[in-house]
């Protein structure tokens, strides 16, 4: 890359670091103290514009929820297809679901929280550029199904949030930001989920966000305000869900203990303090009824095969993003493994089941306008659909497979800029510069979240070494310095 490029880049990272500093505090604790889009005024998105893409093209709307449609891909029988297609409400896949199960059908939900249509480009370029072979789910499923683009309004406000998405999804009413399972005048609402048990199916909910969190929560919680995830922790613990696999094991365990203190939870991949403020122990009420406890990848790949109920929280709070998770020994599970396992035991014995499985840290690696972690979630939750479309190819007469956003989080693209006349660009007659696809291997250089590589390096040389090794410019011991003081 040239020289002018290179100082694009510096400056680029020492003001994203410099930006990320102000908007939070000066000692952070762990990595969950910091996100770019929690904490502070949300104006990363302009940032990046102002830095990166004039390098890589690469721009964000906003780092919020925004009132563009999210995708809705369908395969299955052709009734349920054609009810997703077109232009439709969020609360239209939560019918089509009821009527599936009303007559037998399996489902399997996949939703990419924050997943919008240039969520879904930016994957499709992403592997365009890679040069892969290998087949596209997203693809197979939209050629051989349908595609629906899908309203996510509430029940008054134009945006959601994942509590009154969620709530749409699963139970098909329209309700106000932050409610889950409750409808705006307050009547307790029944998900899908409840429906599918009620029926005799077997249930199962992913994620890996907090398993309390409101995208899950929106298939069994009923809660005034998504905060309460203590209380929606009680409620999961007597859903009777059949496998439940995720983060946030601290809404689960006794006041003043950390999860690597109880019995249950030795080993567990992301340790952490309970944030109950009781001694209610959940976990322990679930092993008594019959759920197997497991806490990391290991005893998931050891047990999957020979449980009858599943329980796994791999973190004290959400788990870490795909990004951060491909290189390193967390001890977490991938999603797809965890699909996979769900799948063996909700089909044991030919038996119908409803599925719901998150790719949750889409939406922060949204919000925290992270190109490079967010292509990796993407191709998470792809891999997902490859594993979950290889089960309905086999059993295709008798399941729905869905995928869809609850709501769009920022919308990822690629523009094309003016050439400056000092600026080393092509000039073309147009005067300006378009990216080429293969400028997106530059976020193939990243192998951590943005958020990871600032917060977490103890010393200016680690922070050096990481910078190092995700970026192909090798940043100098002063460029170094500022940004480690800005941030300690």
């Amino acid at each position: 890359m040239n020289k002018n490029k290179w100082k694009i880049l510096r400056a680029s990272v020492l003001t994203i670091a410099l930006h990320a500093a102000f908007l939070t505090c000066k000692n952070p604790k762990s990595t969950a103290d910091f996100h770019l889009f929690w904490q502070g005024n949300g104006y990363t998105h302009k940032i990046f514009n102002d830095t990166i893409a004039p390098l890589t093209h690469a721009v964000w709307s906003t780092s919020h929820h925004t009132s563009t449609a999210t995708v809705v891909g369908s395969i299955g029988p052709s009734h349920y297809q054609r009810a997703l297609a077109g232009f439709i409400q969020n609360t239209d896949v939560a019918r089509t679901m009821q009527k599936a199960i009303a007559e037998g059908v399996s489902i399997i939900l996949v939703i990419g929280d924050g997943f919008g249509v240039s969520h879904l480009s930016l994957h499709h370029f992403a592997t365009i550029a890679t040069k892969e072979k290998r087949t596209n789910s997203f693809d197979v499923i939209l050629k051989n199904g349908t595609l629906g683009l899908c309203h996510t309004y509430t029940h008054s406000q134009l945006v959601t949030d994942s509590a009154a998405a969620a709530t749409a999804l699963a139970c098909g009413v329209k309700t106000t930001v932050g409610t889950i399972g409750i409808g705006p005048n307050g009547e307790k609402l029944e998900s899908v989920l409840k429906k599918a048990q009620k029926k005799g199916f077997k249930t199962g909910i992913i994620t890996d966000t907090n398993i309390t969190d409101a995208t899950p929560a929106g298939f069994y919680g009923q809660v005034k305000s998504r905060d309460e995830e203590n209380v929606l922790a009680e409620q999961l613990a007597t859903a009777q869900i059949d496998v439940v696999l995720g983060g946030g094991a601290s809404h689960f365990i006794p006041q003043r203990t950390t999860a690597s203190q109880h019995a249950l939870l030795k080993g567990i991949a992301i340790d952490g303090q309970s944030k109950r403020t009781d001694d209610f122990d959940l976990i322990s009420a679930m092993h008594k009824r019959g759920y197997l406890v497991i806490v990391n990848k290991k005893m998931l790949h050891n047990n999957y095969k020979k449980a009858q109920k599943l329980f796994g929280l791999f973190s004290a709070g959400t788990m870490n993003s795909r990004i951060d998770r491909d290189d390193e020994n967390t001890g977490e599970p991938s999603i797809p493994e965890m699909a996979n396992a769900a799948l063996h035991i909700l089909s044991k014995n030919k038996k119908r089941f409803f599925l719901v499985i998150e790719c949750g840290k889409l939406d922060y690696d949204s919000h925290d306008n992270d190109v490079g972690a967010t292509i990796a979630a993407l191709r998470e939750m792809e891999e997902v659909l490859a594993l979950c479309l290889n089960y309905y190819q086999k059993n295709s007469s008798q399941t729905l497979l869905v995928f869809t956003g609850d709501h769009e989080t920022g919308a990822p693209a690629f523009s094309y800029y003016e050439i400056r006349e000092n600026a080393d660009a092509t000039k073309n007659a147009s005067g300006y510069s378009f990216p080429p696809i293969d400028q997106l291997k530059y976020y193939f250089h990243q192998k951590q979240s943005l958020r990871k590589i600032l917060f977490e390096s103890k010393s200016p040389e680690e922070l050096q070494k990481k910078l190092n090794e995700n970026f192909p410019k090798k940043f100098s011991r002063e460029d170094v310095e500022k940004i480690f003081q800005t941030l300690h």
